[in-house]
């Protein structure tokens, strides 16, 4: 009996020390994993560290990227303003030599004239093609939509093209099949239109060029718009390159066609901002084939068919009124004289008797006795002792800039009934939105054109507000 529980006993301790020895092999992994688990933690916790580096590097070059951008559109600002004063100068002179009324021109030289204005408005066009590249690659380029027919859009295009199509005996064709009302941002279709139109002209030496307009075959799309020529066609590995800045299908030093390679850029920019879609046929030697898809907002708002006289901003969707003078006089609503400002008062202040003088000889030429100012306290001076039908006001002035001034105009309770016309170089969307809240009439943006500013001018000189 006593060697059976001998027996037993020395089981029961085999038993217990194999059990220890797992113990002891669970602690050991257990040990081990904790080990692991303690370096993973580690790792992730060095990993969260980096992380977390990375996204403050991150958010910091944001940072820097956003004051870069801020530092390169204020930079196009000040520098556009910088360039178009003295193109203001360039362009509206010119202009008037060219028109000659007084007859004291020869032939030739009103032709010398003519270049220099054409010359002028070239550069204008440069300047406005990388402000708009600056605009939408720094997200500030907005859309404005307005109902128009497409027999309209059809009518000026043809206008503006007829005469090139002639000169270099191209058949200019042009159908529209959509043939109805659309919803879009007017003034960027055109300059759409206008751009592949001008380069299907300029590398169409024979053939046709042909414009198109109809309903899309393309889903979610509304209407095609499709501009074809006969000319000399894009090589296929170039067909995309000719999207981005400064690249186009003729990039050699001696090359023939004229042209900086920003217009189709800033079209593809304009295209995607107004949610279409574009497409490029070409065979070299063998002419090309552009087609935007685009929708049309007809269908998605139906108030705006009511009114014609409504904008639809893409960033509020909100509908304003358009303050447009111009419009009334334009279609008759004011009536038109040989000489539109005679026996008209008007005051310019500005600064710069460069631009004084320009204006003035502008506006004298049809029959307006100008009054001219280089301060804010000289207008007011002005203003006190003579009787003012409009009011041309420069913005950047030293010690009363225009801002102050018209805040004063409009806080007098005689002469806030008289239109201000601001006119500045300044062509950031604040500093118009700025001007209207004070109360101007309207702003213009130097370089002025010629007939446009006379026509405004014209409009709110028969107005009290």
């Amino acid at each position: 009996e006593a060697q059976k529980k001998q027996y037993e006993l020395q089981e029961l301790n085999a038993q217990m020390e194999e059990q220890q020895q797992q113990l002891q092999q669970q602690s050991e992994e257990l040990q081990q994993v904790n080990t692991q688990m303690h370096y993973q933690q580690e790792q992730l916790k060095n990993q969260s560290d980096e992380l977390r580096q990375k996204n403050e590097e991150l958010l910091k070059k944001q940072k820097e990227l956003q004051e870069t951008n801020r530092y390169k559109s204020e930079f196009l600002a000040n520098i556009s303003h910088e360039l178009r004063t003295p193109l203001n100068s360039i362009i509206l002179l010119s202009k008037l030599l060219v028109k000659n009324d007084s007859k004291h021109l020869s032939e030739e030289e009103v032709k010398k004239a003519q270049v220099i204005n054409t010359a002028g408005n070239e550069l204008l066009k440069l300047i406005n093609d990388i402000l708009d590249i600056s605009k939408t690659e720094a997200g500030k380029m907005e859309l404005h939509f307005s109902k128009l027919h497409t027999k309209d859009i059809v009518s000026k295009i043809y206008d503006l093209f007829e005469a090139t199509a002639k000169e270099k005996k191209v058949k200019f064709e042009i159908i529209d099949e959509y043939n109805d009302y659309i919803v879009t941002d007017n003034e960027k279709l055109e300059q759409i239109i206008r751009n592949f139109l001008s380069n299907s002209f300029k590398f169409t030496k024979e053939g046709f060029v042909k414009l198109l307009l109809q309903k899309s075959n393309k889903q979610g799309f509304d209407i095609q718009i499709s501009v074809e020529d006969s000319g000399i066609g894009i090589a296929k590995e170039k067909q995309q390159d000719i999207f981005e800045a400064f690249k186009q299908v003729d990039g050699s030093i001696t090359r023939q066609y004229g042209g900086t390679g920003l217009g189709l850029h800033i079209v593809k920019q304009y295209i995607e901002l107004m949610n279409g879609d574009i497409k490029v046929s070409s065979k070299e030697g063998f002419g090309s084939k552009f087609t935007i898809y685009l929708p049309n907002k007809i269908t998605n708002d139906e108030s705006i068919q009511k009114d014609d006289n409504l904008l639809l901003s893409k960033e509020t969707d909100n509908k304003i009124e358009v303050p447009s003078m111009i419009e009334a006089y334009v279609t008759g609503d004011i009536t038109k004289n040989e000489t539109k400002l005679k026996n008209k008062n008007i005051l310019v202040v500005d600064d710069d008797v460069k631009n004084i003088f320009v204006l003035s000889s502008v506006l004298e030429t049809q029959g307006a006795k100008v009054y001219e100012a280089l301060s804010g306290k000289k207008a007011l001076d002005i203003l006190s002792q003579n009787s003012i039908d409009v009011i041309l006001l420069d913005i950047m002035m030293p010690v009363m800039d225009g801002f102050e001034v018209l805040k004063l105009l409009k806080e007098d309770k005689k002469l806030k009934h008289i239109p201000v016309i601001m006119v500045s170089a300044k062509i950031m969307k604040e500093d118009r939105q700025k001007a209207l809240s004070l109360g101007a009439s309207d702003y213009i943006v130097k370089p002025i054109e010629h007939d446009s500013f006379i026509d405004i001018v014209t409009a709110w000189s028969g107005k009290k507000v």
